[in-house]
């Protein structure tokens, strides 16, 4: 439902921004760092800002390194390849984690 509302990419958005406020505050409670993969639909990839979007979002974990995966289905990935893979380049470069989820093999995870 979310996904043809179109209300996926400000779910996704508030995804990213409460996993890295959650992230925030776990460290600030001393839990031991952890690294959280978060579900990116096919449509916030697609999305303009989408890039920007995750820079700003994951900002406040740069001092402590990004600790957030982007994980997207190879289905994602392939509807514009050369852009898609620009675009996660982009992230991987910041330091943000790129996982392919193959739904029923095993996640494939390049790690910044």
């Amino acid at each position: 439902m979310l996904e043809s509302s179109g209300l996926i990419v400000d779910v996704g958005q508030w995804v990213i921004a409460q996993a890295v406020a959650d992230t925030l505050a776990w460290r600030d409670a001393g839990v031991p760092p952890v690294r959280l993969a978060v579900n990116v639909s096919t449509r916030q990839l697609k999305g303009r800002d989408f890039v920007d979007s995750v820079l700003r979002a994951t900002a406040p974990l740069g001092a402590i390194g990004r600790s957030i995966d982007i994980e997207i289905t190879e289905n994602s990935l392939m509807e514009d390849l050369g852009a898609s893979a620009e675009k996660l380049a982009t992230l991987k470069s910041a330091g943000i984690g790129i996982a392919i989820d193959d739904f029923g093999r095993a996640t494939r995870r390049w790690a910044a």
